[in-house]
């Protein structure tokens, strides 16, 4: 009869019925994961608008970095071309005037040797390219090292008891003043006899005050008298006069 549904029609509407529902929850998930990959993705795209926006700034920073230790770098070597001639002709001058210095106190032979191996070699360094980032250093901080050590031998003042030979061939024991690298007294362990070395050996040509006053000296640093301002004889002339 019209109108009438048969059982099998609806189960099939049923079925059906089913169907539909399932393809709309499943169409509702698909909307649902593609908002959120949208959402994934765009988030993705920040990032990576963020990031470029960061390289870019760290570029600028960089380069402006860069162009600061150019110019740093420049100064640097035009302060290092400076240095090195002005080492140099110190140096130079330093070796001119201990030759010139008698008798040979103020320097060693083997600190003038060094100072002239130095002064060669800065030569050298300054000679070449200022830019040569690979040259060595080695002759300014031998020089640096030459001036430390001489620093420290012209501030000290020792006194031993040793062995001297005078210029008559005599052997005594004495005590020996050294002030410094530039002078060199004596005075016998009775202080009957006393002097200053010079270039052609011990010289005993003392006044009678100069001799007071070596002994004094002798004695301040024996720990026998308390120290005092003295005036000792220094016999140091360049050279020719």
């Amino acid at each position: 009869m019209f109108g009438q549904v048969s059982d099998e029609q609806s189960v099939s509407l049923r079925e059906k019925l089913t169907e539909l529902q399932a393809l709309k929850r499943e169409r509702i998930e698909l909307v649902e994961q593609i908002v959120q990959t949208q959402k994934q993705h765009q988030q993705r795209i920040d990032r990576l608008a963020n990031q470029v926006q960061d390289a870019k700034k760290h570029l600028l920073e960089s380069q402006l970095e860069n162009q600061q230790l150019s110019s740093r770098l420049t100064e640097l070597k035009k302060h290092r071309s400076d240095d090195l001639h002005w080492l140099t002709s110190t140096s130079a001058l330093a070796l001119s005037a201990s030759k010139q210095i008698t008798p040979p106190l103020t320097l060693s032979p083997e600190s003038v040797a060094l100072l002239q191996d130095s002064v060669e070699q800065l030569s050298r360094q300054a000679d070449s390219k200022a830019d040569d980032v690979n040259q060595s250093f080695d002759a300014i901080i031998h020089l640096i090292q030459w001036l430390q050590t001489q620093r420290q031998q012209a501030r000290r003042v020792e006194l031993v008891n040793k062995s001297i030979v005078l210029p008559d061939e005599r052997v005594i024991h004495a005590y020996v003043l050294q002030v410094g690298t530039v002078a060199a007294f004596f005075a016998s362990e009775d202080y009957r006899l006393s002097g200053y070395r010079t270039a052609a050996g011990w010289q005993t040509h003392l006044s009678q005050t100069q001799q007071q006053n070596l002994a004094q000296a002798i004695a301040m640093l024996r720990g026998k008298l308390s120290p005092a301002l003295l005036s000792l004889p220094f016999d140091i002339q360049k050279a020719g006069q």
